[in-house]
């Protein structure tokens, strides 16, 4: 995804921290994002820290306490279909050839999906709004497009893989809420996409 951006100068309304600047957060409840996708797999849930976004080891330009995190969750899921021929137990994420990308069109291969919580409606969109999170800076190079469809007048892109496959990501603020999912598939429609978007956290989120 590139190098990490420069940090902005001042974040107006953010608390600052004495504390390790991204220390590890409370796991949010599988409510927050998905408790079941169907045709799909759960492989992976964990917590963590404040994604350290682009830039391996690299820090984010604002800190978890000064935004007032207090919790995340991310979630991996892959179909059924696939887990069953690719999938090795214990093991995570499968490789699945461009051959079976091919022979799937229009079929959801993979999901993931990143949830924040915030004592503040406002740290949300200061996340949504910071290049260091989402694509604004690379739009226009490596396939990447900004599209216009979006999930509460959020932001979301599209961009090729390397296995005849398609990603659309859809990125949102909701109440205290940073949002962000992530569909891949071969000849996915968008419409397909975005539907699994939405259905994401809908006990919190209302009517989309």
């Amino acid at each position: 995804m590139g190098e990490p951006h420069d940090k902005p100068r001042s974040i107006a309304g953010l608390r600052r921290s004495a504390a390790h600047p991204n220390p590890e957060m409370p796991k949010l409840t599988a409510s927050a994002a998905f408790l079941t996708l169907t045709g799909m797999q759960l492989v992976g849930e964990y917590a963590g820290r404040l994604w350290e976004g682009r830039g391996i080891g690299s820090y984010p330009p604002f800190t978890a306490a000064e935004l007032g995190l207090i919790g995340l969750l991310s979630q991996l899921w892959v179909s059924h279909a696939a887990m069953a021929q690719f999938g090795i137990p214990g093991m995570g994420l499968p490789s699945i050839p461009r051959e079976y990308f091919e022979q799937h069109p229009g079929e959801v291969m993979q999901v993931s999906a990143q949830v924040m919580q915030f004592d503040n409606p406002q740290a949300p969109h200061t996340v949504l709004e910071s290049p260091y999170y989402n694509r604004s800076l690379v739009v226009g190079s490596g396939g990447v497009e900004e599209l216009s469809t979006t999930v509460h007048d959020g932001l979301s892109y599209r961009w090729p893989g390397y296995e005849s496959d398609t990603y659309y990501q859809w990125q949102w603020a909701a109440g205290n809420f940073y949002n962000d999912v992530v569909v891949r598939g071969h000849d996915l429609p968008m419409e397909t996409a975005i539907a699994v978007a939405r259905s994401m956290g809908h006990d919190r989120c209302g009517d989309h």
